[in-house]
């Protein structure tokens, strides 16, 4: 007799063997559901503000990490590096300019 799967591995072998439409079908559903359960659920959206530039702020320091130790900074181009220097750059000038309160610190902390 077989042993019974982990209902999560059964799930994840059932994903992966499906084709990429449906796999990208299930992503954008999922990610439309979670976004609509957190829109219900959480009433001060300034802790997703908070939260999204912990988050950044981590990844971040996980790069300099990664650079300063590996002195590489493979997977990631400088062309992606560029944009998004020049993102934050627009973000914070944009910040500065328009509200200038808590989130321009967390902006310029990043």
């Amino acid at each position: 007799m077989k042993a019974a799967k982990k209902p999560i591995h059964a799930v994840t072998t059932w994903v992966r063997r499906q084709p990429p439409k449906v796999k990208a079908f299930l992503g954008v559903v999922s990610a439309m559901a979670a976004l609509i359960l957190l829109r219900m659920i959480v009433h001060d959206h300034d802790n997703f503000f908070v939260a999204a530039e912990a988050v950044h702020a981590l990844g971040i320091s996980v790069l300099i990490y990664k650079l300063t130790k590996e002195k590489t900074c493979a997977g990631l181009s400088l062309k992606t590096q560029e944009l998004t220097a020049l993102f934050l750059a627009v973000r914070l000038y944009c910040s500065f300019v328009m509200e200038f309160d808590i989130h321009t610190l967390l902006d310029s902390a990043t």
